[in-house]
């Protein structure tokens, strides 16, 4: 391990007191939206979604950005960077302050939800990074959790489906899989 600057750490310092009065760290648990209904979500949609997660997450997991998708949401987050280093720590916020734009082309309540929780985990991560990793190194960092959240989540409504017992879907599992940091680049 690089010992890090004066600066980073003045930064780290800085950053940790707002991160401790702003908000208790959150999780996967406690994501504000309410778990649909079954009843109300298309399995040929929550099929379809969960197709195409799962090709992201296997092209990711290959080294390979996402191709032919579509953003369908977004957050905005705020984060601590020292510009020397490129050194950058997520500033957390607390829960009143999410909030996320969602294309209206996603209808179907479950996909709706799980698209939902990808961007809490977004929301919610609390991974250093550095701003001078290469961007499709970044992308993956910064995107493959939230996939892997989000099928996740897709998985449980279809399985709900197939065993015909209620979703599931807000389980905090989180997944596996957690690439390494860029942030000593």
């Amino acid at each position: 391990m690089t010992d890090l600057p004066a600066v980073t750490l003045l930064l780290v310092l800085l950053a940790l007191p707002a991160v401790a009065l702003g908000s208790p760290k959150l999780t996967s648990a406690d994501f504000p939206e309410k778990v649909p209904a079954l009843s109300t979500c298309s399995q040929s949609e929550l099929q379809r979604a969960h197709a195409s997660v799962s090709r992201n997450i296997k092209d990711m997991r290959n080294g390979i950005m996402p191709s032919g998708t579509v953003v369908v949401a977004a957050i905005n987050r705020m984060n601590s960077c020292d510009p020397e280093t490129g050194f950058c720590i997520p500033l957390m916020q607390p829960k009143s302050e999410f909030s996320y734009t969602l294309s209206d082309s996603v209808k179907d309540p479950c996909v709706r939800y799980c698209a939902i929780l990808h961007e809490w985990e977004h929301f919610i991560d609390e991974r250093p990074w550095s701003m001078k990793s290469p961007d499709s190194e970044l992308s993956i960092f910064w995107e493959l959790l939230p996939y892997e959240r989000q099928e996740q989540c897709l998985r449980k409504f279809v399985k709900a489906e197939s065993a015909n017992t209620p979703a599931a879907a807000k389980d905090s599992a989180k997944p596996a899989t957690q690439p390494a940091s860029p942030a000593n680049k």
